[in-house]
């Protein structure tokens, strides 16, 4: 079933009224006014069905594990994204990430909720993949953090941010193959054992392209002692979009 744009309740409502009074919301997909993304684009964003391979979300006759992810270590126990990254949804992470639109962010929460339909998995916290000080400063944000935040609000679970954190600057994954991607990220990321030792953790991104991030984060966290580790993503990267300028 198609996701329906529904408001959550705004950090700061009166602030959100004030900017919708002022600057009328428009779709960041198309420019038609009246809000964040119109129903019409909202109808071409399929989420993505099941079953599917729970390392990459790939659609399989039954649930497991696909030829793909075979070969490769793993560390979180299931992934889940919501819809492809194309159309409306690539839009909205752009306008996440790049144009500074945090209202958008937490109006998405519900396709987060969407995608964990079915998946019957037992959380303790929520937490998000970290930026490194310097990019966090340099943006003013972390982009994931704006997902996940709301996330937690919504399904009453703790957010810690500093849950995990990244240990080293790592130069962007855009552009990088599958081999370079889980090179650049390697011990990349340390998490923290009073957190996050015996929990059942849910870490959270924009989108999920190869895994390379998610799954140098849940060694983190399993290393530190976690119990299980979830990763959820808001879209995921087609399998040619791999080493596309997405980030």
């Amino acid at each position: 079933m198609p996701f329906t744009l529904r408001p959550l309740k705004s950090f700061h409502p009166a602030l959100e009224n004030a900017a919708d009074w002022l600057f009328p919301p428009v779709c960041i997909n198309c420019g038609t006014e009246g809000s964040l993304i119109c129903d019409d684009c909202l109808a071409k964003t399929s989420p993505l069905g099941s079953p599917r391979c729970v390392y990459c979300g790939d659609r399989l006759k039954r649930k497991g594990f696909c030829k793909r992810c075979a070969g490769r270590t793993w560390y979180f126990d299931e992934v889940r994204q919501y819809a492809i990254y194309d159309g409306a949804l690539a839009s909205a992470v752009r306008a996440i990430k790049y144009g500074h639109n945090f209202f958008l962010a937490r109006h998405l929460t519900g396709m987060l909720v969407s995608a964990m339909e079915g998946c019957n998995w037992k959380v303790d916290l929520i937490t998000a993949v970290p930026l490194s000080p310097r990019h966090e400063l340099a943006r003013g944000y972390n982009q994931a953090a704006l997902l996940a935040q709301p996330l937690a609000d919504l399904l009453k679970l703790p957010y810690l941010g500093k849950a995990i954190r990244r240990s080293r600057e790592t130069r962007s994954q855009v552009n990088l193959n599958l081999a370079e991607r889980q090179l650049n990220v390697s011990g990349a990321f340390s998490a923290n054992p009073d957190l996050v030792r015996g929990r059942r953790v849910l870490i959270v991104d924009d989108v999920y392209t190869t895994g390379a991030t998610l799954n140098e984060c849940a060694r983190a966290l399993k290393d530190s002692g976690a119990r299980e580790v979830y990763a959820l993503a808001l879209c995921k990267a087609l399998h040619s979009l791999e080493t596309a300028s997405i980030g």
